[in-house]
């Protein structure tokens, strides 16, 4: 009896030591379990993690390109800015022949104003001188116009007179009359181009030539715009020699074929 009592107290024990051990089994599988489960959230946490790493990883690569990129930039800019103060200072050693130059050219802008301001004055001066024998000129143009008038009115009675006639004789004098005709308006011709050419928008006078010819251009511009008017002086006289010469061949031609000649007196004296 006493040794199933001893054996009932050894195997109570022995449960308890059991209970106890499967008690603190559960309790290390529970503790297991939690650790588990820990790890697995740090491993979500990680593996998160390591994305972001990935993520962040990929845009400092971008940055890096882009690091690279600028670099190389800014290497660009440095040979631009080297290149930049080489020619700043390539200009600068240039700058005092350049400040000597502006200042030459200045001396010369001076002294041509100068000149131009000399010549201004001389022509005011000859202006007068210029309009005097221009008013000389143009009166006695006027004069030879006024002849010349007189004398197409002169040829004009002339004409009719000799066409009126119808007589034979008067055909051996068509030659010569037409060549006088043809003269005449020869000279009309250049006495128009003449006058054309007399007119101011024909006749320039250029500020920097004066300067660079200095007194003789505005003298010459004188002499030219009388040679023009001496010229068409010249032309009108010639013009009124040929209506004179065309009057007395007229006048010989009805004379010869005895037709009376009307005594109309368009003579000027020159």
């Amino acid at each position: 009896m006493k040794n199933y009592e001893k054996m009932l107290t050894e195997k109570n024990k022995m449960n308890q030591e059991v209970r106890l051990a499967l008690e603190e089994e559960r309790s290390k599988y529970e503790d297991l379990a939690l650790q588990k489960s820990s790890k697995e959230k740090d491993l979500i946490a990680l593996q998160k993690e390591l994305s972001e790493c990935h993520a962040r990883l990929k845009e400092l690569g971008s940055r890096l390109e882009m690091a690279t990129d600028l670099q190389a930039g800014l290497n660009k800019v440095s040979a631009e800015r080297d290149e930049a103060l080489r020619l700043y200072n390539e200009l600068k050693s240039k700058l005092p022949i350049a400040q000597q130059m502006i200042r030459s050219k200045e001396s010369l802008v001076a002294s041509l104003q100068s000149s131009y301001e000399k010549l201004e004055a001389e022509k005011k001066e000859n202006e007068d001188i210029l309009k005097a024998r221009e008013r000389e000129l143009e009166a006695k143009i006027q004069v030879l116009k006024t002849e010349a008038s007189d004398k197409t009115v002169r040829i004009v009675q002339l004409e009719s007179l000799i066409e009126s006639s119808q007589t034979s004789p008067l055909e051996s004098y068509k030659n010569k009359i037409t060549s006088l005709e043809n003269e005449v308006e020869t000279l009309k011709t250049e006495l128009s181009r003449n006058l054309v050419s007399m007119s101011p928008r024909h006749i320039h006078v250029d500020a920097v030539s004066l300067a660079n010819q200095q007194d003789t251009v505005s003298r010459d511009e004188h002499r030219i715009a009388i040679s023009k008017l001496e010229k068409k002086e010249t032309v009108l006289k010639r013009l009124c020699k040929q209506r004179r010469e065309k009057i007395l061949l007229y006048e010989d031609l009805l004379r010869q074929n005895n037709i009376n000649v009307p005594n109309i007196s368009t003579d000027h004296s020159h």
